[in-house]
């Protein structure tokens, strides 16, 4: 389970990860050849997801691990466009789909992180107040700025 949060500037991520009963702090947010990227849902699947994104996201090669969107990942990608990051969210399909958003936010505690955004607070700060009120969620957050 996890919080994924992007505020304009910069994309924040929970660090908690379980197996069962057993959480353990893992990293979701990584810089990527054309900008930043987060992993929600299936970790496994969503590592495998970003490999083949920076191995070029050919689409005849996306992984089939990642076809059913109940038990696999979404690779949430800030990238430069025109002069400005755009979101770009790969779910099920080697075709992404652009948010038109000012801010977004993927996981279990998307809910929360796009409300405390929505009242002005920062990826970090939503991720962190994700983690105060989802259960799913925690055991700290990781930030990377966006860097064109």
């Amino acid at each position: 389970m996890t919080v994924i949060a992007w505020d304009g500037k910069a994309l924040a991520a929970d660090r908690q990860s379980e197996c069962g009963s057993v959480k353990s702090s893992v990293c979701k947010i990584f810089r990527v050849r054309d900008g930043i990227a987060g992993i929600s849902g299936n970790l496994s699947v969503g590592m495998e997801v970003l490999s083949w994104y920076e191995a070029g996201a050919a689409p005849e090669r996306y992984p089939d691990s990642n076809r059913r969107l109940d038990e696999g990942a979404t690779l949430t990608v800030i990238r430069a466009e025109d002069g400005k990051p755009a979101v770009y969210f790969y779910e099920s399909s080697p075709h992404p789909f652009r948010s038109c958003d000012p801010f977004a936010a993927r996981g279990s505690g998307a809910g929360e992180a796009l409300v405390a955004m929505a009242c002005g607070k920062t990826a970090s700060e939503a991720v962190l107040l994700a983690q105060a009120f989802n259960h799913t969620c925690g055991l700290g957050v990781d930030v990377l700025e966006f860097e064109d």
